[in-house]
């Protein structure tokens, strides 16, 4: 073989290698939620709760199509799910009180959305955090065929993070905690919690563990999801 032919062969090869295989599907996406979108009824004043109050999301506030969850992470409710429109709106009624955390998550398939977290504070506005502090994975923790995740924390203050009074929404015997609290972290270091999974039925369990991170003096609440991929 002459050596252009060598030469287009071998740029027909690494053409070939860049495109990859021929009629491979993209990976799906997971959908996703625009909290700025979403909004309630009348103004929530703390004399009208503890009610069932109506949330909607505005046009393209959540995927098409997705199965749209809220969770009171103040209560032990059941959440409340529905499916997004077309156009991206939702609405459902949530039993809430002065002060209650709301979690929006969206769902397709087994993929799903970053959680939104609101408080409900005349009206819903962002659940505070410490903005130098990340969670690795994020805010909700799978456990998928395994039984020990962990969640890293990573303190990016100026101060020591004090990670503390660890405890679950639902108190499911399926998760636990095996890292022992307080533990302090210093400016630019990292931690990490371990959890264990432990299946005591045949449903598919989820809860929420909350821990506070003290920094400064002031302690936040993170919510963080638990939940097994079956």
């Amino acid at each position: 073989m002459s050596r252009p032919s060598k030469l287009l062969l071998l740029f027909g090869l690494l053409s070939l290698a860049c495109e990859g295989p021929r009629g491979a599907s993209p990976l799906p996406e997971p959908p996703a939620i625009d909290g700025s979108r979403i909004g309630s009824g009348p103004s929530l004043a703390p004399a009208s709760l503890p009610a069932e109050i109506e949330i909607t999301g505005d046009r393209a506030s959540a995927s098409p199509g997705a199965t749209l969850r809220v969770t009171n992470l103040d209560t032990t409710d059941e959440p409340v799910t529905t499916t997004v429109t077309d156009d991206g709106r939702f609405s459902v009624l949530v039993s809430v009180s002065p002060g209650d955390e709301l979690r929006f998550e969206a769902f397709r398939g087994e993929l799903r959305s970053e959680p939104v977290d609101r408080i409900i504070d005349g009206e819903l506005t962002p659940a505070p955090r410490h903005d130098c502090i990340a969670l690795t994975p994020g805010y909700v923790v799978e456990f998928d065929g395994s039984t020990a995740e962990s969640l890293f924390i990573d303190n990016q203050c100026d101060a020591p993070a004090v990670v503390q009074d660890p405890r679950f929404r639902l108190g499911l015997p399926d998760f636990a905690l095996t890292t022992a609290l307080p533990v302090t972290i210093e400016p630019g270091r990292s931690a990490s919690l371990r959890f264990s999974y432990d299946p005591q039925s045949s449903e598919t369990p989820e809860d929420v563990f909350f821990v506070d991170i003290d920094v400064n003096g002031e302690a936040l609440r993170y919510p963080i999801g638990l939940s097994s991929i079956e």
